[in-house]
């Protein structure tokens, strides 16, 4: 027969909170995690005591969480190239609607959106509870999840011109050549807005395949949005920007 079944024990036991993180600047005990959503990583908010680069702090859920801006703030706390895009942002929502965000996985939803990474000369915030985008010119503060996918950013080049992989473009004296430049994360193919590049020209040749003795007035040289580049011009190398979807038709 069964004995001591009337016996008892004390044990210490601490219970934790989904809606705190697991770190001694935390009021609660608490096992919050990060998301991992399409390929994507998102890391969970910081405390305002986890971080120096917060410009103040906001009380959810019994923590007080960092809030930062897109003047620079955020870009010091994530680093370039690991802030989310909106659309990254918007998919986390459409695959955890209805605040699912806050109430599965804990994160602070309700006081704040979370600022996505500078797209536009406009402004934008996700709020992760309703999926709702608040587009601003200036600056607003805001929770922050830094992307945890590395960046491998990478330069593809291609005109107008190209007839085939790997050909070089071609062109007689005075057409047009349309060359179109593409930045991109190369790990998961995301383009990478406002990245800055350059292209240095080769030595320029003439039918003969000589870098000397041409007989037109550009002297082996190339424009691009209307400046000289070439052997006889101050510069060999062109600086340019891509836009907000990683893009940049750099001239002709």
């Amino acid at each position: 027969m069964r004995s001591d079944f009337t016996a008892s024990d004390e044990k210490d036991v601490i219970f934790t909170v989904i809606t705190s993180p697991d770190t001694d600047k935390a009021r609660m005990w608490g096992h919050m995690l990060g998301i991992i959503e399409a390929n994507n990583i998102f890391k969970r908010p910081r405390l305002a005591d986890e971080t120096d680069n917060e410009l103040g702090s906001v009380r959810e859920n019994n923590e007080d969480w960092a809030l930062f801006d897109q003047n620079s703030s955020m870009q010091a706390e994530c680093g370039l190239g690991h802030i989310p895009s909106q659309s990254s942002l918007h998919s986390l929502f459409a695959a955890h609607p209805a605040n699912a965000i806050g109430t599965e996985y804990g994160w602070p939803t309700l006081q704040k959106a979370y600022l996505s990474a500078v797209e536009e000369t406009s402004h934008a915030s996700v709020n992760l509870a309703t999926g709702n985008i608040d587009t601003y010119s200036g600056f607003k503060q805001n929770y922050l999840s830094c992307s945890g996918n590395e960046m491998v950013a990478k330069i593809a080049a291609t005109t107008d011109r190209d007839v085939s992989a790997g050909s070089r473009a071609q062109a007689k004296v005075g057409d047009t050549i349309t060359m179109t430049v593409r930045t991109f994360n190369a790990l998961n193919n995301a383009p990478v807005p406002y990245t800055a590049f350059t292209i240095t020209k080769d030595m320029g040749k003439n039918r003969q395949g000589q870098t000397t003795g041409f007989d037109d007035p550009t002297r082996g040289a190339i424009e691009m949005n209307g400046t000289l580049y070439g052997t006889s011009q101050p510069s060999l190398v062109y600086a340019g920007t891509t836009d907000a979807q990683g893009f940049c038709d750099c001239g002709n």
